[in-house]
């Protein structure tokens, strides 16, 4: 009984008609319907001619092995950073006026060979032990 009575009372209070689509939405709609059947036509297809799909994949994926070695490629490949990085020792014991004056001979040079030069860093002297690492 409740199922020929309160049962579909209660679905149509459940279910409401859904209402027609207008502009954007109808064509968004329509596009989609399109698209579903475009593809359902494409795997219709594809399971009919399982064979013909699983040899063309495997084609597919040899010829690309083969291309792969024409292709070539770096992980790292190098780049222009437009930075030198120059390291020069003095012998252990070189007074620090020494250095310094090395450095400024050093640093003139690259100004008139580099003359595109925007910034030149300079870091002198080092420590000993875990100071060594960030250079004076």
């Amino acid at each position: 009984m409740v199922a020929l009575t309160i049962i579909p009372m209660l679905t149509s209070r459940f279910l409401k008609v859904e209402r027609k689509k207008q502009g954007f939405a109808q064509k968004l709609n329509v596009f989609y319907k399109k698209l579903e059947d475009i593809y359902t036509k494409i795997i219709k297809w594809a399971l009919a001619h399982r064979k013909t799909v699983i040899f063309s994949t495997i084609g597919v994926f040899f010829v690309s092995l083969i291309l792969v070695l024409f292709i070539g490629a770096e992980f790292m490949p190098s780049v222009d950073q437009g930075e030198i990085y120059i390291k020069a020792e003095m012998p252990i014991g070189t007074k620090l006026a020494v250095t310094d004056s090395a450095v400024a001979k050093l640093e003139k040079i690259l100004v008139e060979q580099i003359p595109e030069a925007d910034v030149i860093s300079t870091s002198i002297g080092s420590g000993s032990g875990f100071e060594a690492l960030f250079g004076s």
